[in-house]
């Protein structure tokens, strides 16, 4: 490795085979991030020269981010669809790279962005002509030949588990000041697989990183004196409780002029039934219209108003769970102004849910002002209160009931989380705390490397804790919050059936966790990147009941591999329960199937691949038709 010294003056030429590293990230983490690739190879140097290749038309969810991050986009039109569609992207990214080391001199070292095999030439032949060669991919789809033929190889894996560790922090850490703006973006990046140890003859045991564990804002301390050693920890204030409540749940307060902005344009942007459209679709298309227009504004904003918008009730979205991908079937509310009133007043509900007591004066500062003044709050806060909501003490308003997670706990498919909370009791010397609670789900997530059971039990105590700690009214732990820890507790408790061979309790837990899980909800922000390695694991267990050996499975693969790979090994009983299991998985989360089929669509064609798109598209219409 060079020295610091060396890496801060190198100039940096980065090609990304932007098809091979996107594909290979979503199947093994959910999502690609673009901002951990930029992030982690400019700490080597400077960036002189980007590139992306790629056929743009069918990328088109990542075209704003890498433009806002100055990508250059090499269109490369597909061809022979029917194959999979071919574009010449290496060969092209080959041409440029070669280009690179006989005209830009001035170029220290490149960096290519893949882990195809093909390229393990062209890095020997930089290296002849002395440039510092630095390989990017997943870790589970990149080629040994490729990580031999690079100076340098960084995996994606570590930079997203990297990022996981820099959003954990201990609730008793204090700082000095208010760390608000500190703290915000945190937790957006992708995070990693989990493996689950199959039985098998030989098994296959792969450490994954811990899911995150919920960073709250540290309480501000000051000095009692100038020679004291330590500082006293002083309570916040109502306004940094409820600043730091919305950065934890990842909906970032923006300025009520922009929020309502944002809220009358993505009304307009969405295309209801029977167009098919979903959020995800209206914001792309409302980004584009700003880019268009040269009007500035975040996606995280668009998106953040988006996440409000259906919390707040204003689409309609059955059969399906509301969510970001889910298609829209009508909108409820029309009229701009009243959606952007039952938007702020979702705001103010999710707080009080919470347990967090709200002033007028306080609520206006952070939430509405300057653009409203605090008889608009008010006004939301006594609605909230003659609906039976809210309770009013003085200048403060409280939740008046504390039966939100009871309630959470009649759904369906949440009854094994039910019973297993019903049958567990705390001990009597345990912690009822939110710290305790936060230490339980960090251990969980430890153990459930190489355990899965004692991993489950640690989650289910911090659920526990957490529904305790709800009943007694303790403030900001949310229904979201709760969601999130029994998504957690889902994960390893279905890993904990799968490895004692009791898959069909397995699968009731994985689908579980898929439907707590829906895009734009505060549990898919922190665990999206289990999906795909949960649902892989899902269709296994169809490969058990029927008795269907798939050979070529693995931890590391796809779920649209693994598919693929099952249908390939069933009879005419198995593909009718591995339908079952499809339409069970789209009740759940009707996304995850769509994204699934979509996977599969992208792969090479082939028999097996028409036959398993012929069965999830079956049970796919099957579930919007109802």
């Amino acid at each position: 490795m060079r020295s610091s010294h060396t890496q801060d003056n190198q100039k940096i030429a980065v090609f990304i085979d932007f098809e091979n590293i996107s594909l290979s990230a979503a199947n093994h983490f959910g999502e690609f991030d673009l901002g951990l690739l930029l992030k982690a190879i400019q700490r080597r140097g400077r960036i002189t020269l980007r590139r992306a290749y790629g056929d743009w038309s069918r990328l088109i969810k990542y075209r704003d981010a890498l433009r806002e991050n100055a990508v250059e986009l090499v269109q490369l039109y597909s061809y022979n669809l029917q194959q999979g569609g071919k574009n010449r992207a290496d060969i092209r990214l080959v041409i440029d790279v070669m280009e690179c080391l006989f005209m830009l001199d001035y170029i220290d070292t490149i960096v290519i962005v893949s882990g195809d095999s093909d390229f393990s030439s062209l890095m020997s032949k930089a290296r002849e002509y002395g440039k510092y060669t630095i390989g990017v991919g997943v870790q589970a789809s990149t080629s040994d030949l490729l990580i031999k033929a690079c100076d340098e190889f960084v995996f994606y894996d570590k930079l997203v588990e990297e990022a996981y560790e820099q959003i954990k922090a201990p609730r008793s850490l204090s700082v000095s000041e208010p760390v608000i703006e500190a703290t915000q973006g945190a937790g957006t990046g992708a995070g990693a697989t989990v493996s689950e140890t199959a039985p098998a003859p030989v098994e296959e045991k792969t450490a994954a990183p811990r899911p995150v564990v919920i960073r709250r804002a540290p309480p501000i301390t000051v000095a009692a004196s100038a020679s004291t050693a330590t500082a006293a920890p002083v309570k916040r204030s109502e306004r940094e409780t409820l600043r730091y409540f919305f950065e934890d749940l990842r909906l970032p307060v923006i300025p009520p002029d922009v929020r309502a902005d944002v809220l009358a344009e993505l009304l307009s942007a969405v295309e209801p039934a029977p167009a098919r459209s979903t959020l995800n679709q209206a914001i792309n298309k409302l980004k584009a219209r700003y880019d268009f227009e040269n009007v500035y504004r975040k996606r995280e904003d668009i998106r953040a108003v988006a996440r409000l918008a259906y919390r707040a009730g204003l689409f309609d979205f059955k059969p399906e769970s509301p969510s970001l991908s889910a298609y829209i079937r009508g909108i409820n509310e029309n009229d701009a102004e009243r959606a952007n009133r039952l938007v702020d007043q979702s705001l103010l509900r999710l707080t009080l849910e919470s347990h967090i007591r709200l002033t007028p004066p306080c609520a206006t500062s952070i939430l509405f002002a300057p653009a409203r003044g605090e008889s608009y709050c008010a006004d939301l806060l006594n609605e909230l209160t003659e609906m039976g909501f809210a309770e009013r003490s003085g200048n403060q308003y409280f939740v008046r009931r504390t039966d939100a997670i009871s309630l959470l706990l009649q759904r369906l498919e949440l009854g094994g989380v039910k019973r297993d909370l019903e049958q567990f009791s705390l001990h009597a010397n345990d912690r009822i705390t939110l710290e305790e609670a936060d230490r339980l789900f960090d251990a969980a997530s430890d153990l459930r490397r190489h355990d899965f059971i004692a991993s489950s039990n640690c989650a289910l105590r911090g659920l526990k804790i957490l529904a305790e700690l709800y009943l007694r009214r303790e403030p900001e732990v949310s229904v979201d919050e709760f969601l999130w820890g029994a998504a957690s507790y889902c994960s390893s408790r279905a890993g904990a059936y799968f490895r004692n061979r009791d898959y069909i309790s397995a699968r009731h837990y994985y689908l579980a966790f898929f439907s707590v899980t829906q895009e734009g909800d505060f549990a898919w922000e922190l665990l999206r990147p289990l999906l795909p390695s949960l649902l892989s694991y899902f269709w296994m267990t169809l490969s058990h009941e029927v008795e269907a050996r798939v050979s070529s499975f693995s931890g590391h693969m796809a779920p649209g591999e693994t598919a693929v790979a099952l249908v390939g090994e069933l009879n005419d009983f198995g593909l009718k329960k591995m339908e079952e299991l499809a339409y069970d998985l789209a009740t759940a989360n009707a996304a995850q199937l769509r994204a699934l089929i979509a996977q599969i669509e992208t792969a090479a064609h082939s028999n097996e691949q028409q036959l398993a798109l012929a069965v999830l598209n079956s049970a796919h219409d099957r579930f919007t038709a109802s």
